[in-house]
């Protein structure tokens, strides 16, 4: 047991090599009896999950909800992987029950991931949700989530990743996306090639579900937001980025779809919610003088949706994890951007800088943006590889610039 929430998060994030089979976590979960059942939104995709999320929970937090968020990785801290109406889970409620199910840990050797969807799904209860957005760690079919009943499914899109575990095509990546479609349940997607949509379409029919297929809109930038109609109402989305476009649609279509399931959503809530946006470590800048951008971006699909809507005069501190396809999401940065460094960030996961042989590398990202803003001044500066690269990187500019910004 433990004293203090350091010594428990220690604790947690050490236990990396968990050997349970999702049956067994499923049983596990099923003996906690976890009784209380909120209106329950399951969603996964390759790109977008979180953004996705958090656009939800700020439009249904302001509806006289209680809203549980849960996503993933954390930005700042580990307690904001966990929030009620966007409050992050206290130290003291997190170390409680990091202290609850610690015998269960030490018995199961539950990993990181089951450890904290086992810890958000017993706050939701605590906390007497009535809605709680969940979001998938990797996959969906055998993802430590998968345990809940989706009332509201969100597939965000499709694209290659994590392939080891997914399947080396995008139809297989499909079908684990798809396996959080639960019996009677309804389904927003944004994913619409017609052979991926035909999988979709099969599960959803065996499951007697309902699924809405969503297509691009034009948006534009008016003041460094994007402006777009959506079923002929004009929204303005704060961000420049073209992607966070397709997020919004979702959560416009999932708010129609949770109205109709008796909720009641203001189009106030909506409207301002966009309008006020923001999403740590997505698409997010830090600083104007000079400009520096930080962006989650870890797989090809999200590099090219960062290209999409970024300057190819920028020049671009990149770092991943070495399970990525990161070669070829190097090429893609350099044939695109002014220059493209590298930095170390000492992540267990994480590449090193004697794996990277095309660009100029660095042990620290201190090294990496003291020589971009010494070499190129006048350029604009995104960071992006990986969102826990971006989470180290922010921590880095908050303590050299000795404030919280």
């Amino acid at each position: 047991m433990f004293t203090n929430i350091k010594s428990a998060l220690d604790f947690i994030e050490h236990q990396i090599n968990g050997d349970i089979t999702f049956e067994q976590f499923q049983s596990i979960y099923n003996e906690l009896a976890i009784t209380h059942k909120p209106y329950t939104i399951h969603v996964t995709g390759t790109n977008g999950k979180g953004s996705t999320s958090k656009l939800l929970s700020d439009i249904l937090s302001v509806n006289d909800l209680k809203v549980g968020l849960f996503t993933s990785p954390h930005m700042d801290v580990s307690n904001d992987r966990l929030r009620v109406n966007n409050q992050n889970i206290s130290d003291e409620d997190l170390l409680m029950l990091i202290n609850d199910f610690y015998p269960l840990i030490i018995k199961h050797n539950l990993n990181f991931f089951q450890i904290y969807t086992l810890i958000a799904l017993r706050y939701f209860q605590m906390m007497s949700c009535d809605i709680v957005i969940i979001e998938v760690g990797i996959g969906g079919l055998l993802d430590s989530t998968n345990v809940i009943d989706g009332d509201l499914c969100i597939i965000t899109n499709v694209a290659m990743d994590h392939v080891e575990k997914l399947g080396g095509s995008l139809e297989a990546i499909t079908k684990q996306k798809a396996g959080i479609i639960k019996e009677g349940s309804t389904v927003v997607t944004h994913v619409n090639d017609e052979a991926l949509l035909e999988i979709l379409n099969e599960v959803t029919n065996d499951k007697k579900a309902e699924l809405h297929v969503l297509y691009d809109v034009e948006s534009e930038i008016v003041n460094n937001k994007q402006v777009f109609t959506d079923n002929k109402e004009r929204y303005t989305l704060n961000s420049r980025a073209t992607y966070q476009v397709k997020n919004a649609q979702l959560v416009l279509k999932s708010c129609e779809c949770l109205e109709r399931d008796g909720f009641s959503i203001t189009k106030d809530s909506i409207t301002n919610s966009l309008a006020q946006f923001k999403w740590s470590g997505r698409f997010e800048v830090l600083s104007e003088d000079p400009y520096v951008l930080v962006d989650g971006a870890h797989n090809l699909a999200g590099i090219e949706a960062l290209i999409e809507s970024t300057d190819p005069s920028s020049v671009v501190i990149f770092s991943a994890m070495q399970d990525k396809d990161y070669k070829h999401m190097i090429e893609v940065l350099q044939a695109y951007y002014h220059e493209v460094v590298f930095a170390e960030f000492g992540y267990y996961r994480g590449l090193t800088f004697d794996q990277i042989q095309s660009m100029k590398t660095f042990k620290s990202s201190d090294e990496a943006y003291t020589y971009l803003i010494k070499t190129h001044p006048d350029h604009s500066i995104i960071v992006c590889g990986s969102l826990y690269f971006v989470s180290h990187f922010r921590d880095f500019w908050r303590d050299m610039n000795g404030s919280n910004n």
